[in-house]
């Protein structure tokens, strides 16, 4: 009985793990093209977003589809933003839902209201940049070299 629950425990941390990467593959392109914007948000609409890391992830993806798709513009950013600052108090430490917030925030046009935390999000990856594991930490770094925010850095 007890190899059965070790199995399956592996094998859902396995699959966890998989569906991050899956995630983690496709949010830096999502907004690329129309198609990877859908693409996108129906990949998170279909998670749970009960863990905060999922529901920032969700959130990124509204506000990401709001940019192609003109009807209920509004509902997805305003959603979208709700998703992102839920998943932000839930767990504040999380580097990565604090480069989500930076990524969509850097990236959206100046008349859509959602740009307050640009510095104080780059500051947090800079300062814990460094304790992360390593295939988090390859993966900010990523998002650094193409982030308008760190090019001064």
């Amino acid at each position: 009985m007890k190899k059965i629950i070790c199995i399956s425990l592996l094998l859902c941390l396995s699959l966890t793990a998989t569906a991050q990467d899956d995630i983690r593959a496709a949010f830096p392109r999502a907004s690329d093209t129309k198609e990877r914007a859908a693409a996108f948000y129906e990949m998170m609409s279909r998670k749970s977003a009960r863990e905060p890391l999922v529901q920032a992830y969700l959130g990124a993806a509204q506000m990401i589809y709001a940019k192609y798709f003109t009807k209920n513009r509004q509902e997805y950013l305003r959603r979208g933003k709700e998703n992102i600052e839920a998943a932000i108090r839930q767990s504040p430490q999380s580097i990565e839902i604090r480069m989500i917030r930076l990524s969509i925030q850097e990236n959206l046009p100046k008349i859509v209201p959602y740009h307050r935390n640009i510095v104080e999000d780059k500051r947090f990856i800079l300062d814990h940049i460094d304790s992360q594991d390593d295939i988090l930490k390859e993966y900010i770094l990523a998002y650094i070299a193409r982030s308008k925010s760190f090019a001064d850095k």
